[in-house]
């Protein structure tokens, strides 16, 4: 087990985090109580092949259960973020976020970003050119960054079949119900061959600060910081809608949340998502001549699983 981990269950584990006000970019004159936003640990072998094996033997039903590409079932997803917000730099500024590990609680409960250990998240992932899907496991271990205690969020994502990335997330949430994001480790793969760390980041190490996955109170054009290792991992986010109507595999959401999410690291390029009361993720877009998609498929709670046969029925 990775250092710095404990393990309640004897499996892998996870936690999301959120902050304070007038930080991270967060309009001061938006909410007094600040910003939030959220998505992995390693499984032991044997675990990990057995999902993996799950996970490719459900791949076409997740492909059936996804809809046709462009943005017809969410409305425009063509917005794009402001331009004071979009012309952001890089974060090469001051960047320290007022932080105390005393204000920060044990469960993540952000209605946009609910984080219940043993609950397990399905998406349907298509690219113009491939099919996949990924599989987000909330573990019941936590990982201390700075004096936190965070949740481990587990990541898959496998394209034809075949492992491309596998994350842990730590995440936390304070008093006021922000979702802070104390970092990730992600190891890339290409078919079967491992190529790298790369985007991984921890708050605390190289004078990383953690940022913030999700508002408390998210309010429309409200920016702010997700990721700041400069170089390495530099995402912001920009509220632009909660009201948006959308439609998954998973089923038909109202009054979501929609973020348009970008980085310094990759001028001009953007991705929008869609967050729903009480679930969290339904969607992910990014626009372009590829455009990929992610859209839950299926949510298993804790000590649930779920079960290729009714995802095979729901598909007809």
């Amino acid at each position: 087990m990775p250092q710095g981990y404990t393990d309640t269950r004897g499996w892998f584990g996870c936690h999301l985090e959120q902050r304070h006000a007038g930080v991270l970019g967060c309009p001061q004159d938006t909410d007094t109580q600040g910003c939030s936003d959220a998505p992995r640990t390693r499984t032991r072998r044997g675990d990990q092949m057995l999902r993996m094996k799950l996970m490719a033997s459900i791949l076409a039903t997740l492909v059936a259960l996804a809809g046709a590409p462009g943005d017809g079932r969410t409305g425009r997803v063509g917005e794009t973020p402001s331009a004071a917000a979009a012309g952001t730099d890089s974060g090469r500024v001051n960047y320290s976020p007022p932080f105390d590990p005393k204000d920060f609680v044990e469960h993540v409960d952000n209605p946009y970003f609910p984080l219940t250990p043993g609950t397990t998240r399905l998406y349907a992932l298509r690219t113009e050119e491939d099919l996949g899907a990924v599989e987000e496991f909330v573990t019941f271990d936590t990982k201390t960054i700075l004096g936190v205690k965070t949740t481990v969020v587990l990541s898959k994502e496998m394209m034809g079949g075949a492992l491309v990335e596998q994350t842990s997330d730590w995440y936390a949430q304070d008093k006021h119900g922000n979702v802070w994001y104390f970092g990730e480790y992600s190891e890339h793969y290409r078919d079967g061959e491992f190529l790298g760390t790369r985007g991984s980041w921890e708050a605390g190490k190289d004078d990383v600060q953690p940022g913030i996955i999700m508002p408390a109170n998210p309010r429309i054009r409200m920016t702010y910081r997700q990721e700041c290792r400069i170089g390495e991992a530099e995402d912001f986010a920009e509220v632009l809608s909660r009201s948006k109507r959308v439609s998954v595999p998973y089923g038909t959401f109202e009054k979501c949340l929609q973020t348009a999410e970008w980085t310094p690291l990759e001028p001009g390029g953007r991705e929008f998502k869609y967050y729903a009361p009480g679930v969290g993720l339904v969607l992910e877009v990014e626009p372009g001549d590829n455009e990929t998609r992610l859209e839950l498929a299926a949510v298993s709670p804790p000590g649930g699983m779920i079960e290729v046969d009714s995802l095979t029925k729901k598909a007809r």
